[in-house]
């Protein structure tokens, strides 16, 4: 949901502002008609009018219809007949009245040069009367110039005169603008003070007239601020005033006042009742203008109800007689209303169509407000089809506006717009940071349902991380506001989003009563979108309950709508809906076909958006590639199944780096995933065996509710010849009788101590969820800064055999037949969400041999990614066997002081001798000189990596689980450098290695999603590396020293990087076999 009624009302307040109540500002003649008039009566017989007064009567009448330019001509042409003759007394009229036609014009300068002139004379004549309506004039002048200081001096100079002078009247009408002059002015008390004593003087003066007018003043003063309810008894005051009168014009104006309160309070009803009485008065009256926004009004009443067939007839007859009045503002802000409307009608191309042209009249008048109200409304529809580059534009445009205009109440807006843009593509916590953001406005300013709005769409936030209580209290804080408001489109939102948390939770009972009463409202309302919404909603519940022909009925309805009203993004969540329905009633082609419309749809709305973006999105479509692989493998189709496996495997990093190194590579920037026979054809290129992991979820009945738990592991082997192999392990036994799971299995596989598993894995298997390594900030500084040189021993080996044997039994030893006898051999993993974590090289089998122990190993985010880095590789032997290459070698920098969070005090990190030894023995192998201590900074060694063919670092390294780009390396801090290469600003590099080896702490740890592990790995491949060794919990820095001079001597003999990594591990294990000192490293990409 988003804040778009709030729109509504800037539309009108705007429109409103058009509408004139006869202010007692001064006029365009320096001298009424009523006293010009009263002194001809006292003629018996009318003189002829000289020629003077013919033109200046002429110019009078041109004033009066508006027609500013004819005006001043004919005055100008006066002016020079007063100077011909002489009389300074019409000369000074004249200037005073051509002053105020340049006021008109908006030509200030010019006005204010031509008023100094008629004050001149003025006060030459000695005429005090005179000199009280020029400045009065002035004042107004500078009033409308924005000069306020200018205008407050005049009008206290001309309020002195009138005093003198006695006129009681005049005296008010000056108190009445200074009011005005003090409310833009912001200047509260003295507004309300002055316009009081207006108020006094006319109420004495029994001039009921422009008493009601000082009534309307002052009810607009409290209007402006949202002080509705002491705004309301002084609007109805001045109506009661303009029935007394029988003044139609007056009643018709304060009716309108009091709609647009009514309507800003959202006392809908009765907006609509004053806006309806208002419009007769109007027609009445021949004013087609005010007709025109009368209508205007009455349709953005019924949008902001979300009636939006009784709201349309109005804005299309309010857009056509401001077309033929030719009337630009107001058929902008019908353009705009009716493409909000449309919007959310779900009609997106007539939305645009009308915004568009709403647009382009805004920037042709200069109106910035407007221009940013269409750039949200086009952000939302651009979100709404699955635009979200260009809906992300908009609303940053939008945003950069209200700034601008220091707009906190449309920033609020804005800033839940973000919001809503980062939750649908699953940047969670971006999410949260605008909406909260969002939310500080909103109740800052006091609107309500901007507060309701935003509670709701946190709500949202913290459903979809499955924090279910939280996200209930939102939305239960979100109902109640909606229900005062009388929102009832607001209250079905909410029965909406409460009836899915009961969906989630199994309570398809209550979640059916919310659900259908939601239904009803959003049918009555005209809402379509968010009808489809909850009809995918009522499925699932149906599908839960096993009535499958109902629930695909409610399915087959929300994709008519979704498709109707061209939703992208929910006809997605419409065919997966209905693939996993098939999927449950067995048909498995229907659940097939619908499922490939669903991933070819949910491909569409990647192109455009960040590297990071595209990583959320995934995550909230990955869902859709696990499923089709299982109905294609219930299907006996294993190796269509293999490719949808590759083609929803790290997606977004496939794409970066085919953007990034096309001409390198010799690859189309736009890159297609693989089939099947270029799988085969990588394989045999590589002259490797790939072993592809797929971990396969569903949904099992227990305790009487549908929950998500790990089903199998599909596991193909691509071997060199090309020949293909599929198998499967089953893994419902580790949870329905072994009171355990892959994710606990890998945890505690990982335990050689307290350091190495302490992280918590948490894998929501909803397949929507953001799958990720958790660890302790506090404990991670703390190991960092204890563990110093490799004078500690390495601890005990506390874990027994019994993990790593149980996870070989899971994932090896299915596919142990496939797999090479030959130890020179290269195996290559492409693990899935946390078995990037788990140490394969330590995996044991029934004979108590480790995995390294038959293979050369490494790992790959995907088969493409392996076949991209590989690519690389060849360019780099291409490279080095014409011009050679340098390396760099860092180890133990002068190190820096790191955070332990935001706020929180930094801790220094310690230094690592051995470390230094490590880097000078590897360097010795090289045949370089090593960059130690001071000499490592971070701009030195930023420099030397960028035209390196090998990279080396030994120091410390750490992962920001929350923010991976984040997660650094240690460095000497220098200048304006604080000695931390993050991963983000590795990314940003332009580098062209053959390998890099981060010899550090748990360096090829991050953030684990459907496109890999977000961390430094990822950057540096990313930043054109071909291969890197990482490690994936903290190694003693002696160990490491000792297992690195083996891996580079080893290197340099065979060329070979798996096998010399392999090479190195069995020298560590002959000496120690725990494998806390060597199965940690891990090589990635390229290791031939």
């Amino acid at each position: 949901m988003s804040l778009k009624p709030r729109l509504s009302s800037l539309l009108i307040l705007t429109l409103s502002l058009g509408i004139v109540l006869e202010f007692p500002h001064s006029t365009h003649t320096k001298w009424p008609r009523s006293v010009r008039s009263q002194t001809v009566e006292a003629v018996e017989e009318e003189p002829p009018q000289s020629e003077r007064e013919q033109l200046f009567e002429r110019g009078e009448e041109h004033y009066d219809r508006g027609e500013w330019n004819q005006a001043l001509e004919l005055f100008q042409q006066v002016l020079v007949l007063d100077r011909q003759r002489g009389d300074r007394l019409e000369e000074g009229i004249t200037l005073y009245s051509i002053g105020s036609v340049y006021r008109q014009l908006q030509q200030y300068d010019r006005a204010e040069h031509s008023y100094l002139q008629s004050l001149a004379i003025d006060r030459e004549l000695d005429d005090r009367a005179g000199e009280a309506a020029t400045l009065s004039a002035l004042s107004d002048l500078y009033h409308d110039w924005e000069k306020y200081s200018q205008a407050e001096q005049y009008y206290s100079q001309a309020l002195g005169i009138y005093r003198e002078l006695g006129d009681r009247s005049a005296e008010a009408n000056l108190l009445n603008n200074l009011g005005l002059l003090y409310d833009h002015w912001d200047k509260l008390e003295e507004a309300r003070s002055h316009s009081e004593q207006a108020l006094t003087i006319y109420r004495e003066l029994g001039d009921r007239s422009r008493e009601s007018i000082t009534l309307y003043n002052l009810a607009r003063l409290y209007f402006k601020r949202a002080d509705y309810p002491r705004a309301e008894p002084y609007y109805q005051q001045g109506l009661a005033i303009a029935r007394e009168l029988d003044n139609r014009r007056q009643q018709a104006n304060f009716l309108t006042r009091l709609g647009e309160l009514y309507h800003n309070w959202r006392e809908y009803d009765r907006a609509q009742q004053s806006y309806e009485r208002a419009l007769a008065l109007y027609r009445e009256l021949g004013d087609r203008h005010a007709e025109a926004s009368r209508l205007y009004d009455l349709g953005s009443v019924y949008n902001s109800r979300r009636e939006y067939d009784r709201a349309a007839p109005y804005l299309e007859r309010a857009l056509a007689l401001y077309r033929e009045l030719d009337d630009r503002p107001g058929e902008t802000w019908s353009l705009g209303m009716l493409g909000q409307l449309y919007s959310n009608r779900g009609a997106y191309d007539r939305a645009k169509s009308y915004l568009e042209q709403a647009l382009n009249l805004n920037r042709e008048r200069g109106d910035r407000r407007e221009e940013a109200a269409n750039l949200r409304n086009l952000g939302e529809i651009a979100q709404k089809q699955g635009e979200y580059a260009r809906a992300g534009q908009y609303y940053t445009d939008t945003l950069t506006i209200y700034r601008e205009l220091d707009d906190r109440l449309w920033q609020a807006a804005t800033l839940n717009d973000l919001g809503s843009l980062a939750l649908n593509v699953g940047e969670f916590e971006s999410a949260e940071q605008s909406y909260q953001q969002a939310l500080a406005i909103s109740r800052d300013v006091g609107d309500r349902e901007a507060v309701g709005t935003v509670l709701n769409n946190l709500g949202r936030v913290y459903e979809s991380l499955g924090h279910y209580s939280t996200a209930r209290s939102h939305y239960e804080q979100a109902l109640e506001i909606y229900r005062g408001l009388g929102s009832r489109g607001g209250v079905a939102t909410i029965l909406n989003n409460l009836g899915v948390i009961d969906q989630q939770q199994g309570e398809y009972a209550k979640a059916e009563q919310y659900l259908q009463e939601a239904l009803a409202i959003h049918r009555q309302v005209g809402n379509r979108p968010i009808e489809g919404t909850t009809l995918n909603n009522l499925g699932w519940v149906y599908q839960g309950l096993k009535q499958y022909d109902r629930a695909e009925q409610y399915y087959l309805d929300a994709l008519a709508i979704h498709r109707e009203s061209g939703d992208r993004p929910q006809q997605g969540i419409s065919l997966h809906n209905l693939g996993e329905l098939y999927r449950d009633r067995g048909d498995y082609p229907q659940a097939e076909s619908r499922l490939f419309e669903a991933i070819e749809l949910r491909e569409q709305l990647r192109p455009g958006l960040s590297d990071g973006q595209k990583v959320a999105l995934f995550e909230r479509q990955k869902n859709s590639y696990e499923l089709l692989q299982q109905v294609l493998v219930m299907q006996d189709k294993t190796d269509r199944a293999l490719e949808i496996a590759e083609r929803g495997r790290a997606r977004a990093f496939v794409e970066l780096v085919a953007e990034n190194f096309a001409d390198r590579l010799n690859v189309e920037r736009e890159i297609t995933p693989p089939n099947i026979d270029e799988i085969r054809t990588i394989a045999r290129d590589l002259d490797a065996t790939l072993v592809q992991y797929s971990r396969i979820a569903r949904l099992f009945e227990i305790d009487g509710r549908r929950q998500w738990r790990e089903s199998e592991l599909y596991i193909w082997v691509v071997q060199p010849t090309g020949e293909i192999t599929f198998r499967r392990s089953n893994l419902t036994p580790l949870w329905r009788e072994q009171n355990t799971s892959l994710d606990t299995l890998i945890y505690q596989s990982r335990c050689f101590d307290d350091w190495a598993c302490r992280s918590e894995l948490r894998i929501d298997r909803r397949g929507n969820r953001l799958p990720e390594v958790i660890g302790s900030r506090n404990l991670r500084l703390f190991n960092l800064q204890a563990q110093s040189s490799g004078t500690q021993a390495p601890p005990e080996w506390e874990v027994t055999y019994d993990e790593l044997k149980q996870l070989h039994e899971l994932l090896i030893d299915p596919i142990a037949d496939l797999l090479p006898t030959d130890p020179n051999e290269h195996v290559v993993f492409i693990p899935q969400d946390s078995l990037f974590l788990l140490p394969f090289p330590a995996l044991i089998d029934a004979d108590g041999r480790y995995l390294i122990e038959k293979y050369a190993i490494s790992t790959a985010p995907s088969i493409q990614i392996l076949d991209l880095t590989h690519r690389r590789g060849q360019k780099w032997e291409e490279k080095a066997r014409t011009q050679g290459g340098e390396a760099i070698v860092v180890g133990n920098p002068q190190m820096p002081r790191v955070s332990e969070g935001i706020g929180q005090r930094s801790l220094q990190l310690a230094p690592l001798p051995y470390a230094e030894l490590e880097a000078r023995e590897i360097a010795r192998v090289l045949d370089v000189n090593p960059l130690l201590g001071q000499q490592a900074t971070e701009t030195a060694v930023v420099a030397k990596m960028q035209g390196s063919r090998i990279i080396h670092l030994a120091t410390h390294g750490s992962f920001d689980p929350n923010r991976a780009l984040d997660s650094w390396i240690a460095l000497t801090p220098s200048g304006n450098e604080d000695g931390l290469l993050t991963a983000a600003e590795i990314f940003e590099l332009n580098l062209d290695a053959e390998l890099v080896v981060l010899s550090a702490c748990e360096t090829g740890r991050g953030k684990i999603t459907g496109d890999g592990v977000i961390g430094l790995s990822r950057s540096l491949i990313s930043a054109g590396v071909a291969s890197v060794l990482v490690s994936l919990w903290s190694v003693p820095d002696d160990t490491t020293a000792v297992l690195m001079g083996e891996f580079y001597r080893h290197w340099r003999q065979s060329g070979d990087k798996a096998q010399a990594l392999r090479q190195a591990m069995l020298a560590t294990i002959a000496v120690d076999p725990n494998p806390y000192g060597w199965a940690a490293f891990t090589a990635i990409g390229q290791m031939r």
